[in-house]
């Protein structure tokens, strides 16, 4: 499964012409709650973070499997993410980035 989320429709479409399996536009839907839905309860296996905001670094996290990857594209932590910093290191997740 390949699970593109973004807020813009024509992002969702180009996304399953190239191979995603599922779209979810998150102004329409809670991004987390849908990929739960589409992955039985568990989380992505891999969830790629792309867009570098607090909220979307936060719903990637919540969005994984507990045994998943989070993938930074930035790779830093904007102003204000602290907390979900610690919670990522507390609970024992592989966090990945550039630096």
């Amino acid at each position: 499964r390949i699970i593109a989320v973004d807020i813009d429709d024509r992002k969702l479409a180009k996304a399953e012409s190239v191979g995603a399996t599922h779209t979810v536009n998150s102004k329409a839907v809670d991004p987390v709650a849908a990929i739960r839905e589409l992955t039985g309860g568990f989380g992505a296996d891999v969830v790629i973070e792309a867009v570098g905001r607090p909220e979307t670094y936060k719903q990637a996290f919540y969005a994984r499997d507990l045994a998943g990857t989070v993938v930074l594209g930035d790779g830093r932590p904007p102003p204000g993410t602290s907390r979900c910093w610690w919670i990522c290191i507390s609970r024992g997740v592989w966090i990945w980035g550039r630096s």
